[in-house]
């Protein structure tokens, strides 16, 4: 299975400078787990809230997204699809 974390993995081994944005900071995850918050930016903010995204983007000098947010569930998604 692909996961996001993977390409933030991937991102930093190539050398990329990498802000990863998420709402849970389960330091059980892979992405601490394997020491990625070492070697990157991780931010925990809802993509849900503009103005945060705004600050995130300008303060970092963000210059390219790659949006990998989704519901888990589909059932979630017809309820409250944004």
């Amino acid at each position: 299975m692909f996961h996001r974390l993977h390409l933030a993995e991937e991102l930093i081994n190539q050398k990329a400078r990498v802000t990863a944005l998420d709402l849970d900071d389960n330091h059980k995850s892979y992405f601490f787990l394997n020491k990625l918050d070492r070697k990157s930016r991780f931010v925990k903010a809802d993509i849900n809230d503009f103005r945060s995204l705004h600050k995130i983007v300008t303060r970092n000098k963000i210059d390219l997204i790659f949006h990998l947010a989704a519901v888990s569930t589909v059932d979630k998604s017809y309820d409250s699809p944004l």
